[in-house]
């Protein structure tokens, strides 16, 4: 209220095999809520006209779709969200470490759409992490900065978020 949290709790342990206490001040990992997070970024830019669900990845990232297979090309930004693009699970996260990050992660998303998809893009539902990357890729090219400050500017800050980190 006014506001302060009304209640506040945690409960374990910080670390497996510890006994030290998990407290509400302890940072957690949230690796897939970043899912959610990208969804929702892409659709404050879907609702400023700066980005469409239909938009397809060779529309919003032409240098990318050179480099990857061609059925990808047409794919959207709402079949990358909603896990029907085709792309595959997930990359060789690892791959790239010489390059800034932001370079880094097209090179994983070429190296990793450079084959045929999984199923024809629309066509099945295929979990994707990497479908996220490349709509947090499109949502840096229609939002201008990289997906980090999007993430803070268009999501954290609307919701008082002040706290999330990335790493």
């Amino acid at each position: 209220r006014a506001g302060e949290p009304i209640r506040a709790a945690a409960f374990g342990v910080r670390s497996g095999g510890r006994d030290e206490a998990f407290t509400v001040d302890d940072l957690v990992h949230i690796g897939s809520d970043t899912k959610a997070m990208t969804a929702a970024l892409c659709a404050r830019l879907v609702e400023r006209g700066d980005l469409g669900w239909s938009t397809t990845l060779e529309e919003r990232l032409p240098d990318l779709a050179e480099e990857v297979d061609v059925a990808f090309r047409g794919a959207t930004l709402r079949q990358f969200l909603r896990h029907t693009s085709g792309a595959p699970a997930n990359a060789d996260w690892g791959a790239h470490a010489e390059l800034p990050l932001g370079e880094r992660r097209r090179r994983i998303a070429a190296d990793a759409l450079s084959g045929p998809p999984g199923a024809k893009p629309g066509a099945a539902f295929l979990y994707s992490n990497l479908g996220y990357m490349v709509a947090g890729l499109m949502a840096e090219e229609a939002g201008a900065a990289p997906w980090e400050e999007l993430l803070l500017s268009e999501v954290a800050a609307p919701l008082g978020i002040t706290t999330m980190g990335f790493g």
